[in-house]
């Protein structure tokens, strides 16, 4: 792998600080050579270290523009990815809220639809309550009743989830009683209509038979 301008900068500062120390040593030594009175030989060695290093001052200059540049366009290029993933964010999170409008869309057709057979099978039940009990007036299949049932039991499924129907909740008191299956507390309210009327059928029924037994 080849090095990096940045690899070669700190090369550079490395060498730089090498002969830094290198030239500062031999200045010393000819310092003290001319306070000695000898004579000092490695002349030729600072201006060679000097040169040197006025070359690498050069390249680490040089160097320095190099690296700023690569970070630049590191950087720049960091910063388009971060775009594009804000941009896929947007995207992604855009289409699953979507999908789940879809699935409220249809849920609610769903709802309709139940509601729709609920509704005719409405008449059917009363008909056949009116039947057995001999009253025409059912409170229980009433439209406000039934509505007032739904309407409170859909509202506490979905009051959490849908603030405007927090008002239509019922009351604690009333929801503890409930059945957890609508349909068993259906059944418990239609029951809690016929359950005396089908004994007496039944009865009759019985006697009916006993009489149709005898001879």
């Amino acid at each position: 792998m080849a090095p990096t301008h940045k690899d070669t900068l700190t090369e550079l500062q490395t060498s730089k600080e090498s002969l830094s120390t290198e030239l500062k040593e031999l200045k010393s030594q000819r310092a003290k050579a001319r306070i000695e009175k000898v004579d000092f030989v490695q002349a030729d060695r600072i201006t060679e270290v000097a040169a040197a290093l006025e070359e690498l001052d050069e390249a680490i200059d040089l160097a320095q523009k190099y690296v700023a540049a690569e970070e630049t366009r590191a950087l720049a290029a960091a910063k388009a990815e971060h775009a594009e993933r804000r941009i896929m964010a947007a995207e992604t999170t855009t289409i699953q809220y979507l999908e789940a409008i879809s699935e409220l869309e249809n849920a609610t057709s769903h709802l309709r639809a139940a509601l729709i057979r609920v509704q005719a099978e409405i008449p059917k039940l009363s008909s056949v309550l009116t039947d057995v009990t001999g009253s025409n007036d059912i409170p229980l299949l009433n439209r406000d009743n039934w509505e007032k049932r739904m309407y409170g039991r859909m509202a506490q499924v979905l009051a959490d989830y849908f603030s405007p129907l927090h008002a239509h909740r019922w009351p604690r008191s009333d929801i503890e009683n409930w059945d957890l299956r609508w349909p068993e507390e259906e059944r418990k309210n239609v029951l809690s209509v016929i359950a005396a009327p089908l004994m007496l059928i039944r009865e009759e029924i019985e006697n009916f038979r006993a009489s149709a037994s005898q001879e």
